[in-house]
């Protein structure tokens, strides 16, 4: 481990212990508060999806076409930057001219911490999602997020088959 993660991980496990809410963000709960805290976690992802839709000038849900990036193409500040072309199955809002690329940068130099313990909103294709299919926000030609929709979803994802697995003991 370099000596920058050295310091910065005890420092945020203290950080942790002294707000009692962020340590204990991911505390067991029962049923019903796991049911209330899915209910809450819910609400607010439609209040950030509901700004999201009036901010986005472009909207629809497209099968991933093509995307690009060059591996050693990354900018001053450690952004590397991709174009995805998508067929749309659904326009929802705004024209998609067909094979217009859209613009999206990722950094493995950032990392994401989340101490509420709730699925990642802002998801972006990955190197793996040819074919695959996406709800897509965009603007002015930049992806905002998209959602991955599967082609052949699951009765239960793995999380809720886990749960039911682990409940039967």
């Amino acid at each position: 481990m370099n000596k920058l993660a050295q310091r910065i991980v005890p420092t945020l496990g203290l950080l942790a212990c002294l707000q009692p809410g962020l340590a204990g963000a991911c505390s067991i709960m029962n049923k019903e508060q796991a049911a209330e805290r899915h209910r809450q976690i819910v609400s607010e992802a439609k209040a950030e999806i509901v700004k999201l839709k009036e901010q986005a000038d472009l909207i629809f849900i497209g099968r991933l076409s093509k995307l690009t990036f060059e591996r050693e193409a990354v900018d001053k500040d450690g952004w590397q930057h991709h174009q995805a072309v998508f067929t749309v199955d659904r326009p929802i809002k705004g024209h998609y001219p067909e094979g217009q690329a859209l613009q999206f940068a990722t950094s493995k130099n950032r990392i994401w911490v989340s101490v509420a313990c709730r699925p990642q909103f802002w998801q972006l294709p990955t190197e793996k999602g040819e074919g695959e299919v996406y709800l897509v926000y965009a603007k002015e030609g930049t992806i905002l997020r998209t959602n991955h929709i599967p082609d052949r979803p699951q009765a239960l994802g793995g999380y809720e088959e886990a749960a039911f697995i682990s409940d039967q003991q």
